[in-house]
């Protein structure tokens, strides 16, 4: 039976809920399955299937709707939204969808359409297919802000997907399509050929294994990359890649006939009692009924790895640790080469009773990394597959403290993130936990003898925005750590050029908490609509570092700047009005380091170090070994290389900027002949 709204619904208040849903599965609360089991990939599923998948703030939205009798969480928020009388603002997306090869109309293209605000979190959603001549067009309904971003995903089965955000047409700087009230956008849509995977998955005793999830993965010579899942959710919340029914079938559309040179379409099946097992390769070259391909697969019966958790101290069980067992390549045998064959890897929880088991594993080595919100982390334990008695795992309590969390109203925050690590080693290990009903924590694990950074926050973990609740440095001695929202302060800014004048770009600001080994991340802020402005709540006390790039473009923004600010008393030490720092560029070239001549065919990857930026930019070199990176941030940037036929190569760290082309010579790899 459904639930019932209140008289007055809140969708602030039933999008807490949602969050809270999401937090109650993260930490293993059963309570939160009878919610879930609204979603149609959980209805038969039991409580411990349900906590041991993945579970995302979209899908519980869903959930949460249907458990109130709605069809979607679109169908709810509309309906909420209908019964406040906030004014609903609506506009329009038209288009033709067309083959990329050709041009002729696609009938029956699905179009999946989702508008998200300046911190990604979506206001409106809508799902419609092409008629005959290809044409489509559908209305968008939100409140709120006006000029929520345009996301889309196009999908068919004879073609190959496409999806992303949206920009503005035209030339000039890339921007981001926003939908303003009453706008109508024309959208053509154009897709390259493709094909339809519909594969049957089976056990050894040929029963029909449900659930498994079916990814198709890109592989070449020098990456991988996986594609045929959904970006943005269907009508059940789900995204990611598809999953077999009770029938063990599946049906994955939208995959590339095309791959670059070197690369193939290779399928890996996940399910928890067979674990990642790779079924099919060379995707592309098998024969097609049509734009169908047809495939059976029987997953291999695998070893499970049983043992059990407690406390050093005390040897108590040590019920909810998080066990991550994966293969080595450094574990394996001299004659052994690293394939999905010989490689495995699962998460599990301990139980009530300390236990555990994970199935699914190879028969080679493995290693076991264990976390627990009141226990110090144990770092890749060894354990030998098959087994010859169940693994003990010995987890220490370390240093622990407690406190509590109030939101910018003094009200108690349930299910806030708390995190804390070591001010004195970046390297050391960092815990964290979830709050209760009552905004009260307890987090253990810790450094003993050191000052720790603490912070709590309240976010959205696939988009990284959420509300802040305060940062923290303590002393060694400290335990009792209260967080209140009221003393948080509002901290703007602004971004300029050369001239003085504010950039024409909505800025992106990110914010951490500074310390002297470096910055504790804390959240992203929505942008402004005013270009080159910047607001945040910040700690009223303590060093905080901002972030500041392109909203229409984090990684390849014009300028990348990193802001040191000490706070007293709820104020900046100095006013934030900074010049934007231009991204910085590196140029490469490649040569065979024994005959000088250009290495073109190679994967190039610039990683920038430090805290602040985790991207990754990759090129390809042209003809003559070259390769040019630009927006890059002002770091230092270490380089990988990746070549057939040459040595896996690392090399920096490289200081930016750098005045001429950095030239680096590629070992060739040394051949043994058979004897």
């Amino acid at each position: 039976m459904s639930k019932s709204l209140p008289p007055h619904p809140s969708l602030e208040a039933l999008k807490k809920q949602a969050k809270q849903l999401v937090a109650a599965h993260k930490s293993g609360d059963a309570a939160a399955c009878e919610t879930l089991r609204q979603v149609k990939r959980f209805a038969d599923a039991s409580d411990a299937e349900i906590l041991s998948a993945k579970v995302s703030l979209t899908a519980a939205q869903f959930a949460l709707a249907m458990d109130y009798g709605f069809e979607s969480w679109a169908a709810l928020k509309a309906h909420v939204e209908a019964a406040s009388g906030e004014k609903v603002m609506s506009a329009t997306v038209f288009g033709c969808v067309t083959a990329e090869d050709g041009g002729q109309p696609i009938e029956d293209a699905e179009v999946r359409l989702q508008l998200k605000d300046g911190s990604e979190i979506p206001v409106a959603y809508a799902c419609v297919r092409t008629a005959s001549d290809g044409r489509y067009e559908c209305t968008l309904k939100w409140t709120g802000a006006d000029g929520p971003e345009l996301w889309l995903q196009c999908k068919h089965a004879a073609y190959a997907c496409t999806d992303g955000k949206e920009t503005e047409p035209g030339e000039g700087p890339r921007r981001l399509l926003r939908m303003w009230d009453g706008r109508r956008h024309e959208l053509n849509i154009e897709l390259p050929p493709g094909f339809t995977l519909e594969v049957t998955v089976v056990d050894e005793d040929d029963a029909s294994v449900e659930d498994a999830e079916v990814r198709v993965n890109a592989v070449g010579p020098m990456s991988t990359g996986q594609i045929g899942g959904s970006s943005l959710p269907d009508r059940d919340g789900y995204v990611g890649s598809p999953r077999t029914d009770a029938q063990g079938r599946c049906r994955v559309e939208g995959l590339p006939t095309d791959q670059p040179p070197g690369y193939t379409l290779n399928v890996d099946i996940d399910h928890p009692r067979f674990g990642v097992q790779q079924a099919l390769a060379g995707l592309e070259d098998l024969p097609r009924d049509g734009w169908v391909v047809r495939a059976d697969v029987q997953l291999k019966r695998r070893f499970t790895l049983t043992g059990r958790a407690v406390c050093e101290e005390t040897n108590q069980p040590i019920e909810g640790a998080r066990l991550f067992i994966a293969t080595f390549r450094d574990d394996l045998a001299d004659d052994q080469v690293w394939s999905p064959e010989n490689s495995s890897c699962n998460v599990v929880f301990t139980g009530p009773d300390g236990r555990f088991e994970a199935p699914g594993l190879v028969g080679s080595p493995h290693r076991v990394f264990v976390t627990h919100d009141h226990c110090v982390e144990v770092e890749w334990i060894p354990a030998a597959i098959p087994q010859t008695e169940p693994l003990i795992i010995r987890l220490q309590r370390g240093r622990l403290i407690t406190g509590c969390v109030l939101d910018q109203r003094g009200r108690p925050v349930g299910g806030a993130e708390v995190k804390a690590g070591s001010a004195e080693d970046s390297k050391a290990y960092s815990n964290e936990t979830l709050t209760d009903e009552a905004g009260r924590f307890e987090l253990g694990g810790l450094p003993a003898g050191q000052r720790l950074w603490v912070t709590a926050k309240k976010q959205d973990r696939n988009e990284g925005y959420g509300e802040v609740y305060g940062f923290q440095e303590i002393g060694p001695d400290e335990q009792e750590v209260v967080f209140d929202g009221r003393e948080m302060v509002e901290v703007e800014g602004v971004v300029v050029d050369e001239s003085g004048q504010p950039v024409p770009i909505r800025i992106l600001c990110t914010i951490y908490g500074g310390t002297e080994r470096g910055g504790a991340y804390l959240t992203r802020c929505a942008p402004l609509n005013d270009c080159g402005a910047f607001r945040a709540l910040a700690p009223p006390d303590g060093s905080i570092a901002f972030r500041l790039d392109s909203r229409e473009d984090e990684m390849l923004s014009p300028f990348h700047n990193i802001e040191h600010v000490t706070m007293c008393d709820g104020r900046a030490d100095r006013p934030l009005r900074v010049v934007a720092n231009p991204s910085k560029e590196l140029a490469l070239r490649l040569l065979d380091a024994t005959t000088g001549v250009p290495v073109s065919q190679a994967e190039l990857s610039v990683q920038p170090t430090g805290h602040y930026w985790n991207w990754c930019f990759r090129e390809m070199p042209d003809e003559d070994g070259r390769a040019m990176f630009s927006k890059l941030p002002p770091c230092d940037v270490n380089v990988h290389i990746v070549a057939p036929g040459y040595e896996e190569l690392w090399s920096g760290p490289i200081a930016l900027p750098q005045e001429e082309e950095i030239v680096i010579r590629l070992t060739p790899e040394t051949k043994t002949s058979a004897t």
